[in-house]
């Protein structure tokens, strides 16, 4: 009987042996599974999962620090895509959001007070022109050039990507991962 006792004390420690290599056979497989999934519609399609699953990644890929830094640059970044969103949405009316202060403001900016006639505008229109058509020689049509809202947006991405440029697989994914947060954001109003 002693025979049988140490016979089964080593197949049970043979099969503790075998069950560490299983579980990390497992893992492995559960991490193939899921990248393959990833192109999956329907599996992939759901934001918050994929949200999760690119933070994940970038974290366990990136050093603390840069985590950190991503974090804030991805912020910002939505900060001002936010910023941009409701100071359009009032104007341009399509109902979406805060657009109510947005709105206010077009309604001043565009009010019949302020509006100057533009062939009244030259300089034999006279002093009920204004002090604008006074200064200046004739009328120019075009209004100075603003800086354009999506440079300061590409500025931010650019500086954004810099962190993750050396990770291809973060890189790959970026775009759909900004999208992500922006769709989480909107959904829960933050």
């Amino acid at each position: 009987m002693n025979s049988t006792d140490g016979g089964s004390s080593s197949s049970s420690s043979s099969s503790s042996k075998k069950q560490l290599p299983r579980s990390t056979g497992g893992s492995q497989r559960a991490a193939e599974i899921n990248s393959a999934m990833l192109n999956v519609p329907g599996y992939a399609d759901d934001s918050m999962l994929f949200l999760m699953r690119y933070g994940a990644m970038a974290k366990e890929t990136l050093r603390k620090v840069d985590w950190d830094e991503f974090m804030t640059r991805l912020s910002a970044m939505n900060s001002h895509w936010a910023k941009s969103k409701s100071s359009s949405v009032g104007c341009r009316g399509t109902g979406e959001g805060d657009g109510a202060n947005a709105a206010a403001g077009c309604e001043l900016k565009d009010s019949p007070d302020d509006a100057v006639d533009p062939p009244a505008a030259g300089p034999e229109a006279g002093p009920e022109a204004g002090p604008e058509a006074a200064s200046s020689s004739s009328w120019n049509p075009e209004p100075e050039p603003e800086p354009e809202p999506g440079s300061e947006a590409a500025e931010l991405k650019a500086r954004t990507l810099e962190l993750v440029q050396d990770f291809p697989h973060l890189v790959r994914d970026f775009d759909r991962f900004v999208e992500c947060t922006r769709i989480m954001a909107t959904r829960y109003k933050r």
